[in-house]
């Protein structure tokens, strides 16, 4: 993402987070014009915000599984495999990987 874009993102969410705390305050919304207002503005962020932290979260994520990717454990890379009875698991045989 463009540093100009995550900034802007960034500004909008530090309004957003004010809007929170003057919707809370009880001058606020004593001032139903103003609470109007406010309550506009906070539900034309909301979508914006929601989308940016989702997009935060996936981009984290990203990261940790490269990260496991790379990892020279072979833990890691090892696809799993269940555990299957030999000759079909009947009769008391052993299982086996």
């Amino acid at each position: 993402m463009k540093d100009s874009i995550r900034n802007k993102l960034e500004t909008t969410r530090e309004r957003f987070e004010e809007l929170e705390g003057l919707m809370s305050d009880p001058d606020v919304i004593k001032d139903q014009d103003q609470f109007r207002d406010l309550r506009k503005e906070y539900a034309r962020l909301e979508p914006i915000i929601g989308l940016f932290q989702q997009y935060e979260t996936l981009s984290k994520d990203l990261i940790a599984a490269k990260e496991m990717v790379s990892d020279s454990d072979a833990a890691y890379r090892t696809p799993w495999r269940p555990y299957r009875p030999r000759g079909g698991g009947r009769n008391g045989r052993r299982w086996t990987t």
